[in-house]
C-alpha cells in the first residue's frame, strides 16, 4: 500500500502556539531582528562555566562572577566588574566595558581576555598576577593547554607571547601571499581556526596558505571620496587554489619544522589532530576532487610522514568535519567519524589504524562529539536518535556499545561537561520550551533545575505554528515543514504566501527549538495577513548522506522539485491564494528564489533574493567542486544550474538584495544578472548595501526587513 503523507493525515505533528486572551501586543520588524537577542530572548545563563575539580560552577550576573554548588548550597560572588577594573587601573590598565569572557586556569585562577587585555586573577587573593596587554589589531588568540603561552596572529604572520611577557615570532613573511596561523581552504571541512597546541602546550601546529597563484578578487570600498580598492584572494572552481602546509613551532627553542604532506599542492589539509603524547600529528588529507581521503600520521619532531592509517573514498564527495579523537587511556586507539555506512557515526580505530569496530548505528546522525566518562569507557555525543529535528545528549559504552540518553526532554540541547566528566549542564529549548537550564549527573540523573524561563513572546499576537511532513518529488522521502498560519482567519478568504527557502548543504531550519529571527519575522508577517512556510527539501543537513547528496553536481535541481511538492501541499489549504506565492531567502536561499522564480515563473508571483549565487562558476573552489565538480568537468550542469541562463522566462516580481563587499557570494553574481536582465528587457528591483558584506547586519538589518516586507506587501 502506497504511504500518502499529508497535512490531514493522521501521522502529521501539529504544534499550536497558545495565545492568552489578554495578549494585546503586535510584533515590529524591529523585535523580529534586535528583539530576538534583547528583550524577546527567553532568560539565561550568562557565561556559565563548570569550575575546575569540584562540583561548582559559575556564571555573571549583574556584573559579578558568582559561584554555586550544583545542589545548590552555595551561593557566593567571586569577583565583580567594579572590583576587576579597579585592580586593572592600579596598573594602568583601561577598564573592561562590560564582564569580559572568562575561563577558569585550576579551581584557584582565572584567565580574563578581551583582544586588548589578557589578565591572569588569583580568586583565594583576589589579584591579578599577571597581565599582557595587546596590539589593537592582534586576533585569532589561542592560549596553551597550563596557559603559559599565547598564540596570536597580526596581519599575515604568527606570535606567541611566553609565560614572561615576551613576544615569539613564530613567521615572519614579508610576502602578504603567505599566511600564517589563520583558518584555511576557506573554513570548509570544519576548519574555523589556524593553531593547534599539544596537550603539553610546547608545540604549536599551525596552517601557512601560500596564496600566490590563487587570483586577486577586487572589493571596492565606495565611502571614500574616491572609492578605494580593496582586493582579497578568491579561488574560483576551477581556478587556481591556494597551496597549505602545516608548520610546528617549538617556543623553547623558537624552531620550526614543516609536515611533509608532499604533492599534489593544492590538496586538503584537514582536521589536525596530536596524539596524546604529542608526538605524531593526524592530518585528514583530501585531494582536489573531494572523494579520496588518507588518515595520514606525522612524526611531530621531525615532520617525516610516517603512516597513511586508513583510506575512504566516495563516488560523489566527502566532506570530513572532525578531526579523530584519541581515548584518554593512552592506549593509541582513537574515534572517527563517517558516513560510510550512509549516516555520520563512531568508528573505533587502534593505533595502527585497523578498524576495530563500529560504535553507533542507525539511521540518524551522530553531531557532536561531546566528551569522555571519567572511567574513558564511554562517549558523550548529541545527535539526532529521537529525532531530525531533536539534538539531544547521548552517552555510548565504548566496550558494548550500549547507549543511553542523557537528556531526557526533546529539544536542542547545548552542555557544558565538567572536568570530571560525571556533571551535564544542560541548556535546552523547543517549540514549546522558551529555555531551560539544569544539571545532571552524567548517567542522566537530574541535579537540580537551575532556570525555567517564562515565554517572552508570551503577550505578543502570534501565529499558528503546524509542523508536518510530506513526500519529496521522489515519492518516499519524508520532508519537516512548519506552517505559519494568520491568527482569526476569515472563512473563505485567500491569504498570500511566503516561502522562506535555503535547503542547501550543512543547513537545517526546521528544529524543535525557541523561535528563531527568521521565524520571528514570519510570525510578524502572518500578523500582517500572510502564510508562512519553510521546508527542508532534500540536500539540507542532518538527514545522512544520500539525503544530501541526491543535489551532486546539479545543485538546485532536485531542492526545487521538492519546494514544488511544498506548495502543492500549500495550494491543497482551503485559506491560501494560489495565483499569491512569493519565495525570500539569502545566499543559497538567494539562489533558490531566483532559480525558482526563472524556472517556474507561473508558480511564484514575487521572490526577495539576498546575496544570492546566480552561476556557481562564480564560486568558491572548496564549496562549488565539492558539489558541482569543476566547470571542465561539468559543463552540462553548470549551464543547467545557472540562473543566468533563465532571466528571459521571469515574469514575476523579483527583488534582489547584494553586499558590495561580500566575500563569499562576491557582488559580482548579482551584477552578472543585472547584466542579463537588460540583454533581455527584463524589469527587476535592485537594492545594494555598500559597506555590507554576505550578512546584512546590526541595525541596517531593521532597514533590510522593512523593505523585503514592504516588497512583499506592495506585490503580494
Amino acid at each position: 500500500m502506497t504511504r500518502k503523507i499529508h497535512a490531514v493525515n493522521a501521522c502529521i505533528l501539529l504544534i499550536f502556539i497558545t495565545i492568552q486572551a489578554s495578549a494585546q501586543k503586535h510584533l515590529t520588524i524591529e523585535d523580529c531582528v534586535t528583539g530576538a537577542v534583547s528583550h524577546l530572548a527567553p532568560d539565561d545563563l550568562e557565561q556559565p562555566a563548570w569550575r575546575p575539580s569540584s562540583r561548582e560552577y559559575t556564571f555573571v550576573e549583574d556584573d559579578q562572577l558568582m559561584a554555586s554548588s550544583a545542589n545548590g548550597r552555595q551561593h557566593a560572588a567571586l569577583t565583580g566588574l567594579a572590583a576587576l577594573n579597579n585592580l586593572l587601573a592600579s596598573k594602568g590598565i583601561n577598564a573592561f566595558n562590560g564582564f569580559p569572557s572568562y575561563r577558569w586556569i585550576s579551581n584557584k585562577e582565572i584567565l580574563f581576555a578581551n583582544d586588548a587585555v589578557i589578565v591572569w586573577y588569583d580568586v583565594d587573593n583576589q589579584s591579578v598576577y599577571r597581565y599582557i596587554i595587546c596590539d589593537d589589531d592582534i586576533g585569532n588568540l589561542d592560549f596553551s593547554p597550563g596557559y603559559s603561552h599565547v598564540a596570536f596572529t597580526l596581519a599575515n604572520n604568527l606570535y606567541l607571547f611566553d609565560a614572561d611577557g615576551n613576544r615569539h615570532v613564530a613567521s615572519s613573511s614579508t610576502d602578504k601571499a603567505i599566511v600564517s596561523g589563520q583558518a584555511v581552504h576557506r573554513n570548509e571541512f570544519g576548519i574555523s581556526k589556524g593553531t593547534f597546541w599539544n596537550p603539553q602546550g610546547t608545540a604549536l601546529a599551525y596552517y601557512v596558505k601560500d596564496e600566490s597563484s590563487v587570483t586577486d578578487y577586487p572589493l571596492v570600498d565606495a565611502t571614500e571620496r574616491v572609492s578605494t580598492l580593496r582586493n582579497i584572494k578568491y579561488p574560483m572552481a576551477g581556478m587556481s587554489s591556494e597551496k597549505v602546509q602545516v608548520g610546528i613551532y617549538r617556543p623553547a627553542d623558537r624552531s620550526t619544522v614543516f609536515l611533509d604532506t608532499g604533492e599534489p599542492d593544492d590538496h586538503y589539509l584537514t582536521n589536525i589532530a596530536w596524539s596524546n603524547d604529542g608526538k605524531f600529528i593526524c592530518l585528514a588529507e583530501i585531494n582536489r576532487d573531494q572523494n579520496h581521503l588518507r588518515l595520514n600520521r606525522y612524526n611531530a619532531q621531525t615532520g617525516a610522514f610516517v603512516a597513511t592509517l586508513f583510506e575512504e573514498r566516495d563516488p560523489k564527495y566527502l566532506d570530513p568535519l572532525n578531526p579523530v579523537v584519541f581515548l584518554p587511556d593512552n592506549s593509541g586507539r582513537f574515534l572517527w567519524q563517517s558516513r560510510r555506512d550512509g549516516y555520520n557515526h563512531f568508528y573505533l580505530y587502534g593505533s595502527e589504524g585497523k578498524e576495530l569496530k563500529q560504535i553507533t548505528a542507525g539511521e540518524w546522525e551522530v553531531l557532536n562529539f561531546v566528551g569522555f566518562s571519567h572511567s574513558g569507557d564511554a562517549v558523550y555525543f548529541t545527535a539526532t536518535k529521537d529525532g531530525a529535528k531533536n539534538e539531544m545528549l547521548y552517552r555510548v559504552n565504548l566496550n558494548n556499545g550500549r547507549i543511553n540518553t542523557v537528556t531526557t526532554d526533546p529539544g536542542v540541547h547545548s552542555v557544558i561537561l565538567n572536568q570530571s566528566e560525571d556533571l551535564i549542564l544542560d541548556r535546552f529549548s523547543s517549540l514549546t520550551v522558551p529555555n531551560t537550564v539544569q544539571i545532571r549527573e552524567g548517567d542522566s540523573r537530574l541535579v537540580r533545575t537551575l532556570l525555567e524561563a517564562q515565554n517572552p513572546l508570551g503577550d505578543y499576537i502570534l501565529s499558528e505554528v503546524e509542523d508536518g511532513r510530506l513526500l519529496a518529488a521522489d515519492g518516499r522521502t519524508e520532508l519537516h515543514y512548519r506552517l505559519f498560519k494568520p491568527q482569526n482567519r476569515t472563512e473563505g478568504k485567500k491569504y498570500p504566501v511566503i516561502v522562506y527557502v535555503y535547503n542547501g548543504p550543512l543547513v537545517q531550519l526546521i528544529k524543535n527549538s525557541q523561535v528563531n529571527p527568521t521565524e520571528l519575522w514570519l510570525h510578524y508577517m502572518a500578523d500582517q495577513g500572510f502564510v508562512g512556510f519553510i521546508l527542508d527539501g532534500r540536500g539540507s543537513a542532518n538527514r545522512g548522506r544520500d539525503f544530501e547528496q541526491v543535489t551532486f553536481r546539479s545543485l538546485g535541481t532536485h531542492e526545487m522539485e521538492d519546494q514544488l511538492k511544498g506548495v502543492e501541499f500549500l495550494k491543497s489549504l482551503d485559506y491560501v491564494d494560489p495565483g499569491r506565492i512569493g519565495v525570500f531567502g539569502w545566499s543559497y536561499g538567494g539562489f533558490m528564489t531566483t532559480s525558482l522564480m526563472t524556472t517556474f515563473p507561473d508558480v511564484f508571483s514575487a521572490g526577495v533574493a539576498g546575496g544570492p549565487v546566480t552561476d556557481w562558476k562564480y564560486y568558491e573552489v572548496m564549496y562549488g567542486e565539492r558539489y558541482m565538480d569543476t566547470p571542465e568537468d561539468n559543463p552540462g550542469g553548470y549551464t543547467e544550474t545557472s540562473v543566468l541562463n533563465k532571466v528571459q522566462n521571469l515574469k514575476g516580481d523579483l527583488l534582489v538584495i547584494h553586499g558590495a563587499m561580500d566575500p563569499v557570494v562576491v557582488w559580482q553574481h548579482s551584477l552578472m544578472l543585472i547584466r542579463k536582465c537588460v540583454e533581455e528587457d527584463v524589469l527587476i528591483d535592485y537594492f545594494v548595501y555598500p559597506t555590507h558584506e554576505h550578512n546584512i547586519t546590526g541595525t541596517d538589518r531593521v532597514h533590510l526587513m522593512r523593505m523585503v516586507t514592504d516588497f512583499f506587501i506592495k506585490n503580494l
